[in-house]
C-alpha cells in the first residue's frame, strides 16, 4: 500500500470539506485566505483535517440562555 494514499484519507479535499460546512467552495477558500480555517497544500491541490472543520464550527458556539440571538424560525 501507497504510504501517501493513507495520508490523503486523513484529509478531505476541498469540494469535500465545503459539504461538510455546507457552504460553497469559494466561500471556503476566503475562509481560508482570511486565516478562519487551516488548510494544507502538499502539492497543488488543498486538503482539510475534519478535526480543523470541526474546531471552526465550534467557534462559532453560541453561549446564551436568552433566546432573543436565536433566529424567529429555529426549533428551540
Amino acid at each position: 500500500m501507497n504510504e501517501s494514499k493513507g495520508i490523503v484519507r486523513d484529509f478531505l479535499p476541498a469540494k469535500e470539506a465545503a459539504k461538510y460546512l455546507d457552504i460553497h467552495v469559494k466561500h471556503l477558500y476566503r475562509l481560508v485566505e482570511k486565516g478562519k480555517i487551516t488548510a494544507y497544500k502538499p502539492i497543488r491541490k488543498i486538503y482539510f483535517k475534519p478535526k480543523d472543520l470541526y474546531e471552526f464550527i465550534n467557534k462559532g458556539k453560541i453561549h446564551s440562555t436568552d433566546n432573543s440571538e436565536m433566529p424567529k424560525n429555529s426549533v428551540v
